[in-house]
């Protein structure tokens, strides 16, 4: 979290990109939802949204970064906004293990010895797997 102004930016480590923030209020509510385009791409959605006559708003609190803004068919505010890609360009690595033959495929918390339960006890995971068998 960062700290902006009275309110807490949610961002991911080493990145600029805001994926929410928090404020103070009475109750628990979503302003809005907020959705990255690329430039082109932005200008292109702009003069569609314009085309079939599709109303904007303003962007609430003051927020004034040359979005588009819209409601959706609940009144929840919409922005599309100018972003930089922050997806990944590729799969990411990873690694897969297996299990031996006639133990369970996966890991459960409740499996192990350590949760005070016993080694013998299963996940219920783990008995509809095998009562399907």
């Amino acid at each position: 979290m960062r700290a902006w102004g009275d309110e807490f930016g949610l961002h991911a480590a080493a990145s600029p990109h805001r994926w929410g923030r928090v404020r103070t209020g009475t109750r628990k509510s979503l302003d809005y939802l907020s959705f990255g385009a690329f430039v082109d791409d932005l200008a292109v959605f702009r003069e569609r949204v314009r085309k079939r006559g599709i109303g904007t708003s303003p962007p609430p609190h003051a927020l004034d970064d040359g979005g588009l803004w819209l409601r959706d068919d609940d009144g929840t505010l919409i922005e599309i906004r100018e972003a930089e890609k922050v997806s990944p360009n590729g799969k990411s690595d990873s690694t897969t293990t297996s299990s031996a033959a006639g133990t369970a495929g996966h890991h459960c918390p409740r499996m192990r010895p350590s949760c005070g339960r016993g080694a013998s006890r299963t996940c219920s995971s783990s008995q509809a797997m095998s009562r399907a068998r």
